[in-house]
């Protein structure tokens, strides 16, 4: 890998400069070079084939669904149309714009869609934390060295919403200096940007109302520095507040109104403790485990970048620690806004720059490596998430009685069939996610809840007690294994 090595001191010292200007308006390093974001694109697009296997989840899947019945019929889903548990609840999807893309990629190439989309937002991801490096003064290499360690552990590359928002986030954070400090020009031009750039945010996902107070807390992170700026303090504070009530009222323009934002502590609720990426950080799974480590390199990068005059960057880390302290689904973006900092702490070590370049050789070697033992399943969804050929085999109309992972794939697959549960926990709602799980475990009134719901089909792990009941039930009759999951069919229904 070639790159081009910075002199760290000068880059440290240029990078505190730009900060403490009284323009405030920090300039992109000149010591960086298309090779060099070649590179990291090169980087991000072997992360994303590496990690291609595990990227798909559930919500990618119910999200599908509902994109392509955008694009079929043009209208948006306001109630719940896949499930007989929850059927007429009324239902706020949390990124319908980025469902719609995935509707179109699913559209155009099937399965092979939704993977370029995840694969597309890894290399955005590096290209992006790759400019935000270089306007900062961080060596290529370091970043590289960087970049291949992390990004494999702690950034999730899944064709997600959640995702495409890390990006948004990273493209808020130069524009902000430009609104409060730079002059009139830069100043409209900037503030018209970050506006575009949360209502993007909100017809992307739910999580937009973090981006007014991200502008609350870096901005006045910037104003409240002293030596910011020798210019009138009060022009700069009023420019703050006309931004922030900008970036608010963004947030509620979507199709959808204010529904989604006042729906945000409906989802919390309904999340924390049923599903992981809500835990607080801790060691009880990796995902708690990666959740310790960004917290406390939100800490340590944070002070880092205070220290470099880019106090703004510094606060921001700080309130993305602190929201990762609430749920560990935040730790990837404290990463991809803390890795330009740790890389130029990197840089200011004694390193040769051949050993930092044949480390992140070794890591793209990694990567590559998995990439191809992957290449096999690349594009098809497993058993484990999806037990496709069981889902084929359901029969039209089924109503039935699922395990949670396996209800995205049938509403994506199977639309003509009605399913019990399904990753939009937050529209069922905690008793409604708890009631279908009970049914699974076959607890007290089961078989009777479900002869009355009229169920006739059953597909679930195979370790569930209701699986095992039904099998040695003469009523139904055993259509499959894939060895994950088993298919039951009342024996009234045709084969």
């Amino acid at each position: 890998m070639t790159a081009i090595v910075l002199d760290t001191n000068s880059a440290s010292n240029s990078a505190g400069r730009t900060g403490g200007s009284t323009r405030g308006v920090p300039e992109i390093a000149s010591d960086w070079r298309l090779r060099d974001l070649l590179v990291m694109a090169g980087i991000g697009l072997l992360l994303g084939i590496a990690r291609a296997e595990a990227a798909m989840d559930s919500d990618v899947l119910w999200s599908t669904r509902y994109g392509l019945d955008f694009l079929n019929s043009g209208h948006l889903h306001r109630s719940d149309i896949y499930s007989w548990t929850a059927s007429g609840h009324a239902w706020i999807p949390s990124s319908w714009g980025w469902n719609v893309v995935l509707g179109l990629a699913y559209r155009g190439v099937g399965f092979l869609g939704l993977w370029l989309v995840g694969i597309a937002l890894a290399v955005a991801l590096a290209l992006t934390v790759g400019k935000m490096a270089a306007r900062v003064g961080v060596d290529p290499s370091c970043l590289a060295m960087v970049f291949t360690i992390l990004g494999p552990i702690a950034l999730v590359v899944a064709p997600r919403a959640q995702t495409a928002t890390y990006l948004v986030i990273v493209w808020m954070l130069p524009l902000l200096p430009q609104v409060l400090c730079g002059n009139r020009s830069r100043f409209v031009a900037a503030f018209v940007a970050v506006c575009g750039l949360q209502l993007l945010w909100t017809n992307l996902h739910n999580s937009a109302p973090l981006g007014p107070v991200i502008l609350v807390v870096g901005g006045a992170s910037l104003l409240l520095r002293p030596g910011q700026s020798r210019e009138p303090i009060s022009g700069r504070w009023a420019r703050l507040v006309a931004l922030v009530a900008a970036a608010t009222a963004c947030c509620f323009a979507s199709p959808y109104g204010a529904a989604p934002i006042l729906h945000i502590l409906a989802v919390r609720r309904a999340s924390v403790g049923l599903i992981s990426e809500w835990d607080h950080p801790g060691v009880g799974n990796f995902a708690q485990i990666v959740g310790v480590i960004a917290v406390v390199g939100a800490v340590v990068t944070a002070r880092l970048a205070w220290r470099a005059h880019r106090s703004d960057t510094a606060a921001v880390l700080l309130l993305l620690g602190l929201a990762t302290l609430s749920a560990v689904r935040f730790a990837p973006m404290v990463v991809v806004v803390a890795l330009p900092e740790l890389a130029l702490a990197l840089g200011r070590l004694d390193v040769r720059p051949h050993m930092l370049r044949w480390i992140a050789a070794a890591g793209c070697a990694t990567l590559a490596a998995l990439g191809v033992a992957r290449a096999g399943s690349f594009a098809k969804l497993d058993a484990g998430l999806a037990s496709p050929k069981l889902v084929s085999a359901v029969p039209h109309g089924c109503r039935l009685v699922n395990d949670y992972t396996i209800g995205a794939a049938l509403i994506l697959a199977r639309p003509d069939v009605y399913v019990s549960i399904d990753g939009r926990n937050d529209m069922y709602g905690r008793e409604l996610v708890l009631s279908a799980i009970a049914m699974l475990k076959d607890g007290p009134g089961t078989i009777a809840r479900i002869d009355a719901s009229g169920v006739n089909c059953v597909i679930a792990d195979s370790r569930y007690q209701l699986v095992r009941t039904l099998t040695a039930d003469p009523k139904w009759r055993l259509v499959g294994s894939d060895g994950v999951r088993t298919l039951l069919v009342r024996k009234a229904i045709q084969p």
